[in-house]
């Protein structure tokens, strides 16, 4: 259940249209926006990984089943950029969390900045998502 190019290909379009909307948003949020489909593809690999950690196995197991899941917290009829935030907001909360427990430099080539991006990314979340289903995914996701 791994994901699909095609679904990190969607998503960079959806990104793009997002940030053609939301031209106001930081240069630094901008960035994140745009590193989406490199870190959807590190959650994939993570996802791959046989040696995480039990606790971080799950939880990236979690969020690719909910990515690739058609039962999102959004509702159905919202399409387009806005409607991929919860899947941004998901993989951002679990990569971030991740970045702080394992040696990331064995997944990704600029994992320096990774925290920062998803830090971004959670706040770009955070602005644009209703505040029931941001808590809901904060809930969900997080590391105990």
């Amino acid at each position: 259940m791994r994901i699909s190019a095609v679904f990190i290909e969607q998503m960079r379009k959806e990104t793009e249209e997002f940030l053609e909307q939301h031209q106001d948003l930081s240069n630094e949020k901008q960035k994140s926006l745009r590193r989406v489909p490199h870190l959807l593809q590190l959650l994939d690999q993570l996802y791959l990984n046989t040696r995480l950690p039990l606790k971080i196995d799950q939880n990236v197991a979690s969020a690719v089943k909910y990515i690739n899941s058609d039962y999102d917290f959004l509702p159905a009829g919202i399409r387009g950029p806005i409607g991929s935030l919860d899947d941004i907001m998901v993989t951002a909360l679990v990569l971030g969390e991740t970045a702080g427990k394992i040696e990331m430099k064995n997944y990704c080539e600029d994992c320096e900045k990774l925290e920062e991006h998803c830090r971004n990314l959670l706040e770009v979340s955070k602005r644009f998502l209703p505040p029931e289903i941001y808590r809901k995914i904060m809930r969900d996701f997080s590391l105990p």
